[in-house]
């Protein structure tokens, strides 16, 4: 890895940098459930009642069949 700015990057920074283009951050579904559901909530709330319905149950399904990456 090259720096091409004049700032010094940080350790952690240069770990994550060091992993390369492929590397991807897994985070579980569960931990994150709570955000998911919110955020999807809070975007759909000024939508007309059938098409918020239609989301949650896009999203429903969703989360139902997520399977982690090995």
């Amino acid at each position: 890895m090259i720096n091409l700015t004049n700032k010094p990057l940080e350790p952690a920074a240069v770990s994550i940098l060091d992993k390369g283009l492929d590397y991807a951050q897994t985070t579980s579904l569960k931990s994150n459930l709570n955000d998911i559901i919110s955020g999807v909530e809070q975007a759909i709330q000024h939508l007309p009642i059938q098409s918020a319905e239609e989301i949650r149950q896009d999203i429903s399904n969703i989360i139902r069949h997520w399977k982690p990456r090995k």
